[in-house]
């Protein structure tokens, strides 16, 4: 009888301990995980039953158009103002074509722009500096100097093309001096400035009709100073010329530029889905709980397969 009890009382235990082990290597993860989704489930209840009391008697579709409806306008609000900054034709370098030596092709392009600008200027009875803008010139080129390095040259010497084309349409009698200060870039790197320093001959009449000009162009250009100098008092002449001295900043825009609406809409709802993400951390929602390896996976497997059949 007593070795009865004794198997008795091991099988009680095997049992207890069998039970135990359940709890602790199985149940006791499952239950902790179903307390989790059931915060998880009270915390989105909560949050619709707020979306539902805010949003009750909207209809969904009007909601929508009223926040779509201004992105056109603001798109084209927002494109009229960069093409205040645009400085079109400033810097038209196009790309060079395939199968070329660059250093050749530089000193073709570099041999047009300089001689074409020259003759222009001949043409319409001005005398110019005889300048590169800062450009080398062919036989100043490093023989290592890569195809993009090339084209940022030609874009100096375009740009100091391109002012010194305004300036003779402007009826300038003589053009002394252009230097082209290095460029700045502003506006959390929206903006690059370029401040120009110019020593020009103009008449009264044509000076005070490149300062109008300049305030009525659409583009962004600013006088930051100037200084004129009348050298001959007893010009007998009309209007004696004036040796003008002064500084011009032009800006252009290089940041991002939004495209079609879809892609700013596509923006937006980016960022409502980051909002979104943010919300569900409010929540409660918690990461899965992970796995447990070793005896522990290892008996969870054993309990599964053997007294549930699974």
């Amino acid at each position: 009888m007593k070795k009865q009890h004794i198997v008795g009382g091991l099988l009680f235990l095997l049992l207890v301990g069998g039970i135990a082990s359940i709890y602790f290597f199985y149940l006791k993860g499952l239950w902790e995980k179903y307390d989790q989704d059931e915060q998880s489930k009270v915390a989105w209840e909560k949050k619709l039953s707020q979306l539902e009391g805010t949003f009750e008697n909207y209809q969904p579709e009007a909601v929508i158009a009223v926040w779509r409806d201004p992105i056109p306008d603001f798109i084209n609000g927002l494109r009229r103002r960069i093409n205040v900054f645009s400085m079109e034709g400033a810097f038209n370098v196009s790309d060079f074509p395939e199968g070329v030596i660059p250093k050749f092709y530089y000193e073709e392009r570099f041999d047009k722009i300089y001689l074409d600008l020259q003759t222009y200027a001949y043409q319409k009875g001005v005398r110019i500096p005889l300048s590169t803008f800062g450009a080398p010139t062919p036989t100043e080129l490093p023989g290592t100097w890569t195809e993009d390095m090339l084209k940022a040259e030609l874009a100096k010497l375009t740009f100091g093309d391109w002012i010194t084309r305004r300036l003779i349409d402007q009826k300038a009698q003589n053009i002394n001096a252009i230097e082209i200060w290095p460029k700045r870039v502003e506006n959390d790197g929206m903006l690059e400035k370029y401040t120009v320093g110019l020593s020009v001959t103009f008449s009264m009449e044509s000076f005070v009709e490149f300062l109008k000009v300049i305030r009525s162009e659409p583009e962004f250009v600013s006088v930051n100073a100037f200084s004129m100098n009348n050298t001959q008092l007893r010009y007998p002449y009309g209007s004696p010329p004036l040796n003008v001295e002064m500084l011009i900043t032009y800006a252009r825009f290089v940041g991002a530029i939004p495209g079609s609406e879809a892609e700013m809409a596509a923006t937006s709802v980016s960022d409502v889905m980051s909002g979104l993400e943010e919300d569900m951390d409010d929540f409660g929602y918690d990461e899965p709980v992970e796995e447990e390896s070793g005896f522990g996976r290892w008996w969870k497997d054993f309990w599964s397969k053997y007294l549930y059949g699974g």
